[in-house]
């Protein structure tokens, strides 16, 4: 019986350190918000090549506002997000997923926040899945202020 505790305690504390330098060794994942703000923005849009609708802030995190067109009913809950990171790369596919219920169209903002970015200058690359088309919407590069 003497010797059953011990070894208990060394099993436990071995799994301890094993569980801890695992998530030390990780490499740490962004943290990423991604919305479509609610309604529809009249006159905002990427009429020409020279034209865009993209801003952002690159401070602690990374903002991105950039716009994408659709049809205007419903106006809210329109788009999914995908992204990857790699390296200098942040890759986004939005698609737009509701029912086209009438015959208008809207630019729509969406809004992204990537958090715990390590770099300080990332190439924000956006693209559109449509049906079986993708289309690249923003090739953007954006630097930590």
């Amino acid at each position: 019986m003497k010797h059953r505790y011990p070894a208990i305690l060394v099993v436990t504390v071995l799994s301890g350190l094993m569980c801890a330098c695992e998530k030390s060794t990780e490499p740490g994942s962004p943290d990423v918000v991604a919305f479509q703000v609610r309604g529809c923005q009249p006159g905002l849009g990427k009429e020409t090549s020279t034209d865009s609708c993209f801003s952002y802030q690159f401070h602690d995190a990374l903002l991105v506002d950039f716009c994408a067109s659709a049809n205007c009913c419903p106006d809210s809950n329109r788009f999914s997000f995908k992204h990857a990171i790699s390296h200098d790369t942040i890759r986004v596919t939005i698609a737009d997923t509701a029912a086209h219920l009438c015959r208008c169209v809207c630019t729509y903002i969406l809004h992204m926040e990537f958090r715990d970015l390590l770099g300080d200058s990332y190439v924000f690359f956006c693209t559109r899945q449509d049906y079986s088309d993708q289309v690249v919407l923003y090739s953007e590069r954006v630097h930590r202020n």
